[in-house]
């Protein structure tokens, strides 16, 4: 039995056009086992200016940007610096300064200082997320900007066992 040209097409593009619905509903996780996370809705991107500390940074457009669900050690000047302060700074800035990220809004466009809240994506890392899972913040919610609190928590749980960054200090 031999099959044209056009038969072959017209059996394959329901098997192709199938299979791509079915990857982009089901995505398969990226390095480092961490979820892909689609951004949502409120996407924009921008390039990073300059860290300011674990879990804020500045846009090459003057604004400044806080990570929703995570808290960071703090460095405040004059005082004795959080236990791993130092190395949760370091580790954003290596990640995110100079870059291009994607900006995605939860609920909430801006908290009190005027800081843009938002989940933060550096395809295909979910940024938020592997400060969480590494131990340079804690998953901290912020009501009602809750879109991603599942698994940032479940990461903490994780960093939290592994004894990871921030967990591990004494």
């Amino acid at each position: 039995m031999k099959i044209t040209k056009d038969k072959f097409i017209k059996i394959l593009i329901p098997i192709l056009t199938t299979l791509i619905v079915a990857i982009i509903i089901n995505p398969s996780k990226p390095i480092n086992d961490l979820p892909l996370v689609k951004p949502t809705t409120g996407r924009e991107s921008a390039i990073v200016k300059r860290v300011v500390d674990g879990d804020t940074f500045e846009l090459d457009n003057g604004s400044k940007v806080r990570l929703i669900g995570i808290d960071a050690p703090e460095d405040p000047l004059g005082k004795t610096p959080d236990c791993f302060a130092k190395e949760s700074f370091q580790f954003l800035k290596e990640l995110v300064e100079g870059k291009s990220v994607t900006l995605a809004k939860d609920i909430n466009n801006k908290d009190k200082y005027g800081r843009l809240l938002r989940y933060v994506f550096l395809d295909p890392i979910f940024v938020n997320e592997i400060l969480v899972k590494k131990g340079f913040a804690k998953a901290t919610p912020y009501p009602p900007d809750v879109l991603h609190q599942e698994g940032l928590s479940n990461a903490e749980k994780e960093a939290i066992t592994l004894a990871k960054g921030l967990w591990g200090c004494r």
